[in-house]
């Protein structure tokens, strides 16, 4: 409820919160990365609270302000960076949708994300590395994306946004990706490309729900997608929007999640481009019981944090479970995940363990 008041600007009925339960509403909203939405919501309904409680709540807005302001003006850096190069990048999920929330400088921030079509992708690459990292990218291990830091932000230049299991899939996503057209959104005082609000849409979805398969997610993850489709409510291509989900077999998986956009997070119900089910129902109960319960990507509902074997087995283990358990949501997808990609991964650990192993070797 506090979610939806937040998102929608609903009133909330006066009460008094007392410390203790201003600290229990606080720790789920950190465990589901929605700490801004929250205290946003309290301040805006006035909410009955004690001094040290709105001292702390004004502390985490004012913190959350001024990171989003700093990441913000590194967005301004980058886009500055590749247009001056004529490469103009289509900025993907963060700024890009929290420019939408009513109080965009309350959303949790992440990283930048940004997709250059595959023909500039070298030239974006070299520019960042001449201009910024002043050293030569490890390209053996290029396939999805370049994770850099700059400035204190960490971004990821995508070659593919999305990485399927299915070759099949994954062939018809990234002719999708690269011949889609652009969109703007407006970030503070800049037009940040992005992309079409269709294809924008889909992705979102696709990365929400391709983390949870594997890890998880947080309940931001599901506001974001709620507000992207508030958004573009009236722009949304459903007609091919149903297509698309209809040849990557996820309209399951997309209906299901939208009832908790509906039920939980306060989206309008004609605001969601499809009619749902009794089953579609039942299947969105089962996702939420799963989001609630582990947490912002997964790490609440885990046993092993530091990075090691157990770690990795661990995650396989999730990433498997949750194939098995969900996988009437994307049949197609979630056996080729489980047959392709699961063994791949695991390979993928121990080859790089390995490596490192004789880097540090080498070294000595």
């Amino acid at each position: 409820m506090l979610v939806r008041s937040a998102l929608w600007k609903q009133s909330l009925e006066h009460f008094d919160m007392t410390p203790w339960e201003y600290k229990a509403v606080m720790e789920d909203a950190e465990k589901q990365c929605v700490t801004g939405l929250i205290t946003d919501c309290l301040r805006r309904n006035n909410m009955g609270l004690q001094k040290k409680c709105v001292i702390h709540m004004l502390k985490l807005q004012k913190a959350l302000t001024a990171e989003n302001k700093r990441i913000n003006g590194n967005l301004r850096l980058l886009l500055a960076l590749l247009e001056n190069k004529g490469i103009r990048p289509s900025v993907v999920k963060g700024q890009s949708i929290g420019a939408f929330y009513p109080s965009p400088e309350l959303r949790v921030p992440g990283d930048i994300d940004f997709f250059v079509k595959e023909e500039h992708f070298e030239r974006a690459l070299q520019t960042i590395e001449q201009e910024w990292l002043g050293q030569d990218a490890d390209r053996s291990r290029i396939f999805k994306e370049f994770h850099f830091e700059y400035n204190g932000t960490n971004m990821e230049l995508h070659k593919n946004l999305l990485l399927f299991s299915s070759k099949k899939l994954m062939r018809y996503f990234t002719q999708l990706a690269q011949t889609s057209s652009q969109s703007t959104v407006k970030v503070e005082d800049m037009e940040v490309p992005t992309l079409e609000p269709t294809l924008n849409v889909f992705y979102t979805f696709c990365h929400l729900y391709h983390h949870f398969r594997m890890e998880g997610v947080a309940v931001r993850q599901l506001c974001d997608m709620a507000i992207l489709l508030h958004a573009h409510r009236d722009d949304l291509d459903r007609d091919r929007l149903t297509e698309i989900l209809r040849k990557t077999g996820y309209t399951n998986a997309f209906k299901a999640f939208g009832t908790i956009l509906i039920n939980k997070i306060g989206l309008p119900e004609d605001e969601f481009p499809f009619a749902v089910r009794e089953k579609d129902q039942k299947r969105g109960q089962k996702v939420l019981k799963e989001i609630l319960r582990s947490g912002n990507w997964g790490q609440y509902g885990r046993k092993t944090h530091k990075e090691n074997l157990m770690h990795t087995l661990e995650t396989g283990k999730i990433e498997i479970m949750n194939n098995i358990r969900f996988f009437w949501l994307s049949p197609r997808e979630n056996f080729a995940q489980l047959t392709l990609n699961v063994p791949f991964r695991m390979k993928d650990w121990v080859v790089r363990k390995r490596l490192k192993k004789k880097k540090e070797q080498e070294s000595e």
